[in-house]
């Protein structure tokens, strides 16, 4: 016997309202836009982890975007301080020969890159360098548009073979340019050779952490 104090014992009434909110729902406009200030839209994965994410970095103080995978990985960002970190612009270097021999005592053009347009605050890049035994010499990276020294000198003993890395900020302002990067050497002592070899292109990038550095 049903009991008279429930009004709807079996919960069809229940059920028949909820299917009438639901057709409500899918009848009405749907979302075109949306707006968020001073905030972001986060996406996470089925463990937590955040994979995308648009708007604002609170702990890097500026505005952007990236993605990252399952690793946590960052594999596409760009903001507006930085520029765009991933993926990079690689600028070819601008050479006639695969070696350039320096034994003069002034600073000489061994290589160059153009950036057009800066999309990044930062770049880097790899040369070899050799030096005659009995010589020394220093390389560097002038920035020949704003006419300043770009990082450190890096000095090279008698002997001395490795490959190096360059990585630096620039001082540029993102969207502005063009930027001449020269790479330079001298010979400090001696009568021997200061070798510099093709450089890698120019990587135009940035990190979530940028370097001011020079030579590492």
């Amino acid at each position: 016997m049903l009991d008279p104090t429930i009004p709807d014992p079996s919960g069809k009434a229940a059920t028949r309202d909820l299917e009438r909110r639901v057709e409500a729902l899918e009848r009405a406009n749907q979302l075109m836009a949306s707006t968020i200030k001073g905030g972001s839209f986060r996406v996470f994965d089925e463990n937590d982890n955040e994979i995308v994410r648009l708007g604002a970095f609170d702990e890097a103080g500026y505005d952007g975007f990236y993605v990252k995978d399952a690793a946590g990985t960052q594999i596409l960002g760009a903001n507006g301080v930085q520029g765009f970190s991933v993926p990079g612009v690689t600028v070819p270097c601008r050479c006639n020969t695969e070696l350039v021999a320096v034994t003069a005592g002034t600073w000489t053009t061994a290589y160059t890159w153009t950036i057009e347009v800066v999309t990044a605050i930062e770049f880097r890049f790899r040369v070899p360098l050799t030096c005659d035994v009995g010589s020394t010499g220093e390389v560097r990276v002038y920035n020949n548009t704003g006419a300043a020294m770009i990082g450190n000198v890096k000095t090279l003993a008698s002997g001395a073979s490795e490959v190096a890395q360059f990585r630096a900020t620039h001082g540029l302002t993102i969207g502005t340019g063009p930027i001449n990067v020269l790479l330079q050497a001298q010979r400090t002592s001696g009568a021997g050779n200061v070798n510099v070899y093709e450089p890698s292109g120019l990587w135009v990038g940035a990190n979530q952490v940028p370097v001011a550095g020079g030579w590492v």
